[in-house]
């Protein structure tokens, strides 16, 4: 899972393995790895939660989690749609298909868990 923080704007991009962690266990978290700072952890991930209805963020010292509603949730992990999206309390949150470079030579290690692009629509 790659994480960008941009001002009010959070986007999470995952690649197939969390896809399918995520539909099948309901959540993936990833953890920030310092060197030097033991007792210094921060968390970041994507949880499943029937409570919700709508896209939620819970933010705590320890990280953060997005809370995506299990009905729209669900269907987003079995459709090929690109992402879902929303906001919480003024924070824009986009979680994303980590797809394939398009460009091979720029292509490294991270790739190999890519999602593949879907072909384009004939038009």
């Amino acid at each position: 899972m790659k994480l960008r923080l941009r001002g009010d704007r959070v986007r999470l991009r995952l690649d197939r393995a969390d896809l399918d962690r995520l539909a099948a266990e309901g959540r993936i978290t990833a953890e920030l790895l310092t060197r030097g700072h033991s007792a210094a952890r921060w968390s970041y991930g994507v949880h499943l939660d029937p409570a919700v209805e709508t896209l939620a963020v819970r933010l705590d010292a320890a990280g953060f989690r997005v809370l995506l509603p299990v009905g729209s949730g669900g269907d987003w992990l079995a459709s090929e749609d690109e992402g879902f999206y929303g906001e919480d309390g003024g924070l824009h949150i986009s979680l994303e298909r980590d797809y394939r470079c398009l460009h091979r030579d720029a292509a490294g290690p991270e790739e190999s868990q890519a999602v593949d692009r879907p072909e384009p629509s004939p038009r």
